[in-house]
């Protein structure tokens, strides 16, 4: 669990205190973009879902300097733990933020929805977002007993996230998106 914040193991309600896995992910990043010559430090990119997408955020506002862009999905830090600091930290750095309205396990209204705000009201120049209204199966494969298709517990938004359907209000893709970020 990255919302993990003691040592005993205590996460849920992180009251947005670093994850104690922090310092030992941001030594692995560091060390990968040192180490290998194939990573373009430049292009290095944050995503995750629900707990990755809070250790998305406690990166990002930790080490912005390292990343170029950022996509959380469901992103599970809690905006009352988020400062105006943090927040004037990643104001330049591109970010894409995914989540479903009927999410009742990551209420976008405490996380991602008040975050998105603050930053559009400091003018962040680079932000996007998708909000999905409910989350169904865009296979065709799984459907109701009527036909419909399935429809999905909100939370699960990292299904059209990773099926590559994400777009923002003009209609650009959030992976094409992501990949020309510098």
């Amino acid at each position: 669990f990255w919302l993990t914040y003691t040592a005993d193991g205590d996460w849920k309600g992180n009251p947005g205190r670093d994850s104690v896995h922090l310092e030992a992910l941001l030594g692995l990043i560091r060390h990968c973009i040192d180490s290998c010559p194939e990573v373009d430090p430049r292009r290095v990119y944050l995503t995750g879902c629900s707990n990755g997408g809070f250790m998305t955020m406690d990166l990002l506002f930790r080490a912005p300097e390292l990343f170029a862009a950022a996509a959380p999905c469901c992103e599970a830090f809690l905006d009352d733990g988020i400062t105006d600091e943090m927040l004037q930290r990643i104001r330049d750095i591109p970010l894409w933020l995914v989540w479903a309205e009927n999410d009742r396990i990551v209420p976008p209204e405490r996380h991602a929805l008040p975050t998105w705000r603050r930053l559009s009201a400091l003018g962040a120049p680079e932000l996007r977002r998708t909000v999905l209204k409910r989350v169904t199966d865009p296979t065709g494969l799984y459907c109701t007993p009527e036909g419909a298709p399935y429809e999905y517990n909100g939370h699960f938004s990292w299904v059209p996230f990773l099926d590559g359907v994400c777009r923002d209000a003009a209609g650009e893709d959030l992976w094409h998106w992501l990949a020309v970020q510098r």
